[in-house]
């Protein structure tokens, strides 16, 4: 298991967006620019990646913890989804991508660099690399077979 580690710069930026954009209501976003509400957007987009980044590094520590049994939690999706409040298929995709992020370090790392897109969710890599996994272990079935 890859050591995990915490950028305060990435939970800053979040408060930077909110106080930056001096809104008070979401109302306020009508009085806007059209290029600050775009920057703005962008900026939060940006954001929310860069905090999904550092919950499931979070997440890798409870894990690897398994600080979820403290709280009387039979398994990290229960903590995610009764603790923390994120629904079943969110904390799946969660703990999911979680995982998929400690087995294999270049996808943590890819997602830190931005070589995946904004556009695809961690959800859709997570789904994609299963499927490579289970390609792979379908391969290997069938080698062991034929041995």
């Amino acid at each position: 298991m890859h050591d995990t580690h915490f950028d305060m710069k990435k939970l800053i930026s979040v408060s930077n967006i909110i106080s930056a954009s001096n809104l008070t209501s979401v109302s306020d976003l009508a009085s806007v620019t059209d290029h600050t509400l775009h920057s703005n957007t962008m900026a939060a987009a940006s954001s929310e990646k860069s905090a999904t980044l550092v919950l499931l590094e979070y997440l890798a520590e409870v894990d690897r913890r398994r600080l979820y049994a403290t709280f009387a939690y039979s398994s990290l999706w229960e903590y995610v989804h009764k603790a923390l409040g994120y629904s079943e298929g969110q904390a799946s995709e969660r703990v999911g991508a979680m995982r998929v992020m400690v087995k294999v370090p270049e996808v943590r790392e890819q997602l830190e660099e931005m070589e995946i897109k904004l556009a695809q969710s961690v959800a859709q890599v997570v789904q994609e690399l299963l499927l490579v996994f289970q390609a792979l272990q379908s391969l290997m079935l069938e080698v062991e077979v034929e041995v």
